[in-house]
């Protein structure tokens, strides 16, 4: 009866050790658990913040685009009208409209160079 009593006791002391373990371990786990949706609120935070600045940004950069575009236009305006004077009064344009192409990648300097080198290759055709 005596072994069974100490193997009862010993049982016993061994489960509420056991027992101590997991809650240590539960408590461990929800200070590490707090503090990781603590990191994670302060992320999403800081994240929530740069989304609204990049956001603030992308509209700022499209005002840019259609300003920029309608200043585009009124430039081609202008300089239609203006090329279309000159050919009224039977001058010549001293800049070929063709240069300034809306293609994009399709620069002044470009033609110029591609100009230059169909020059010294070959006689340009008569107009």
């Amino acid at each position: 009866m005596f072994c069974n009593l100490s193997h009862t006791y010993l049982s016993l002391v061994i489960l509420r050790h056991d027992e101590t373990c997991i809650r240590q371990n539960m408590k461990f786990l929800c200070m590490k658990l707090n503090s990781c949706i603590f990191i994670f609120g302060i992320f999403r935070q800081s994240q929530g913040r740069e989304i609204a600045s990049l956001r603030t940004r992308n509209v700022e950069l499209e005002g840019d685009v259609e300003r920029l575009r309608r200043n585009l236009t009124s430039e081609k305006f202008e300089r239609e009208r203006a090329v279309q004077e000159l050919r009224r009064n039977n001058i010549n344009p001293p800049i070929p409209t063709m240069e300034y192409s809306s293609y994009p990648g399709y620069s002044r300097s470009y033609n110029a160079r591609a100009r230059s080198r169909s020059r010294s290759r070959s006689p340009s055709p008569v107009r």
